[in-house]
């Protein structure tokens, strides 16, 4: 049985869906990107020309959008689908909706991530579905189940509507037989988002992992929690699925700790999130 060798500094293996001049374009784009002041400068200026209707859609899409986003919708994103298969790369499908405040625009997000696990169901190319809860439920809401805040009557109904959603979203990938994974999010909503997270896997992963939430190892309490996660796991019969990230959120963590008041969740640097995410691994394994 031959070993399989993984180099992650093999950029032949890397870089294997792109031309030369793309990574080129790329390493441009990144070079600009690595400045706050240009950041900052087109970022205000993007907004402020699609705010007048100044045709900069094109641009846009060409350049930032390309980078980041295979399409605007599940078409769109085929000819990317296939590219990235040639060369051994699985996609997954990410409807990045979030932070949306109506009723209507939650059903129909929840709608859109269902058609990203139909499409992906049964096929190799795309491994698994993801979304953000926060594109189904209002962030206010989230917050107060964070924090264990009271809710009124009007809070108790909105708590049902996401739980619903997020219940429909598991319940068909588990039909289809397609994974689902639950992105994580900032810390002062994840401990509702945690919870949601464990009771579908309660309820969905008792034969096989379909529903996975995600734990961002630079938060100091992680490691933790992914210990006790798997002792309530074990003993409640289900299948405990994680999927391991360092972290998305680091500025906006520590800014809003330093303005509040509070210790910040997160590792001051890179060493002490090493120092919890390979134990966090080694758990796993």
């Amino acid at each position: 049985m031959s070993e399989f060798k993984l180099d992650f500094h093999d950029t032949t293996v890397a870089f294997a869906d792109k031309s030369d001049s793309q990574l080129k374009e790329k390493y441009r784009l990144f070079n600009m990107l690595n400045s706050p002041f240009l950041t900052a400068i087109g970022t205000r200026a993007a907004k402020f020309a699609l705010s007048i209707g100044l045709p900069v859609e094109g641009l846009i899409k060409t350049t930032i959008f390309d980078q980041f986003c295979g399409g605007e919708n599940i078409e769109e994103c085929e000819k990317k689908i296939d590219e990235l298969s040639k060369a051994g790369i699985g996609t997954i499908l990410d409807y990045s909706v979030e932070g949306k405040s109506t009723e209507a625009a939650f059903d129909a997000t929840r709608d859109e991530i269902i058609e990203t696990i139909d499409r992906g169901k049964n096929n190799p190319k795309i491994p698994f579905a993801v979304f953000k809860v926060t594109g189904v439920a209002p962030l206010g809401t989230l917050e107060r189940l964070s924090s264990k805040r009271r809710l009124d009557a009007k809070g108790q109904a909105k708590c049902e509507r996401i739980n619903n959603r997020v219940n429909q979203i598991c319940a068909h990938a588990y039909s289809t037989g397609q994974p689902v994974f639950i992105d994580a999010e900032e810390s002062w909503i994840q401990d509702a988002i945690d919870r949601l997270a464990v009771e579908m896997m309660e309820k969905f992963n008792r034969e096989k992992a379909v529903v996975f939430n995600t734990l961002q190892l630079y938060r100091t309490d992680r490691l933790q929690y992914l210990r006790d996660a798997g002792k309530e796991a074990k003993n409640n019969g289900f299948i405990l699925a994680v999927k391991l990230v360092r972290g998305a959120y680091m500025e906006k963590e520590r800014e809003r700790a330093a303005d509040l008041g509070y210790l910040s969740p997160i590792h001051p640097d890179k060493a002490g999130t090493d120092q919890h995410y390979d134990p966090a691994v080694e758990y796993c394994l």
